[in-house]
C-alpha cells in the first residue's frame, strides 16, 4: 500500500499512483498533502497553515489536484477548466520576513479522472509540462 487511499478511494488511488510513476518521481521528489478547513478556523489560520508547510517543505512546483484545491492557491475566480496545464507564480513569507518563490500547476483530480476518462489525455499532458519543468 502506498498510504494513497488516506486520501482518495481506492480507484482513483490506484490511478495516482500510476500517475506518479509515469512522472518518474523518485522517493523525497514529491510530497502529498491534504489540507480540510475546519468548521471553526478562520479562513486566514487556514492559509497560515498551508504557507507555514510550502515555506518549510520549499518547493519548486505545487500541484493542486481538483477545483477546490485549485481555488485555495488561485482564488475563487479562476475555474480549474480554464487553469489546468499553466504555471502560476506565487511567493510564501515566514514570520520572520524570508520568502519562497514556487509555480502553482493545477490538475486534474484522480478521482474526477476515473469517473471522466476522457480528460486523462490532458492530464497526461499538463503532467508532462510539469515533468519538463523539473527536468524530469
Amino acid at each position: 500500500s502506498s498510504g494513497l487511499e488516506a486520501f482518495f478511494e481506492p480507484k482513483a488511488s490506484a490511478l495516482f499512483e500510476r500517475m506518479i510513476l509515469a512522472m518518474k518521481l523518485k522517493d523525497g521528489d514529491s510530497f502529498v498533502s491534504s489540507f480540510h478547513t475546519k468548521l471553526n478556523s478562520s479562513e486566514d489560520s487556514f492559509e497560515q497553515e498551508l504557507a507555514n508547510e510550502i515555506f518549510n517543505l520549499k518547493p519548486q512546483v505545487v500541484i493542486p489536484l481538483g477545483g477546490v484545491a485549485t481555488s485555495k492557491f488561485l482564488g475563487p475566480n479562476l475555474r480549474l477548466q480554464t487553469t489546468h496545464g499553466q504555471f502560476f507564480e506565487r511567493e510564501v513569507k515566514s514570520e520572520d520576513g524570508s520568502s519562497h518563490k514556487f509555480e502553482v500547476m493545477p490538475l486534474f483530480s484522480p478521482a474526477f479522472l476515473v469517473e471522466a476518462p476522457n480528460t486523462k489525455r490532458a492530464a497526461w499532458e499538463d503532467m508532462q509540462k510539469v515533468m519538463k519543468k523539473l527536468n524530469l
